[in-house]
């Protein structure tokens, strides 16, 4: 089961990106938003076999380095994560905070993909 998650982390992440894509051009916050941070926990979760409830920044970090992810990648993940938090309560420009964290959510999931081959 493990391994199937594993392979099919990437698929279900960007799955989960296009459906926020969507609730975007649908101009759905919070759906957004909610969306974006499953993709990502998802993926980190499926990919290094972490129970959700085992997951936090300091652990994705220690998992990311064990496999020779490079340390400014997962910069961007933890980024790109506290991003969607702060965007999601936070006032200000939605569609524009919307389509950054969209494309940043999208790019670190395809350099970790690029970095673990």
């Amino acid at each position: 089961i493990a391994m199937m998650k594993n392979k099919k982390a990437t698929k279900v992440a960007r799955k989960r990106l296009n459906l926020a894509h969507k609730f975007m051009k649908e101009g759905k916050e919070s759906e957004f938003y909610v969306e974006i941070s499953r993709a990502l926990w998802g993926y980190l979760s499926d990919k290094f076999t972490i129970p959700r409830s085992e997951l936090s920044m300091d652990n994705v970090k220690e998992r990311l380095l064990k496999k020779s992810v490079n340390e400014e990648t997962i910069q961007a993940f933890i980024t790109t994560l506290d991003n969607t938090e702060y965007a999601r309560f936070a006032p200000g420009d939605k569609s524009e905070n919307m389509d950054r964290i969209y494309r940043e959510a999208l790019d670190v999931i395809s350099k970790i993909e690029r970095e673990l081959k």
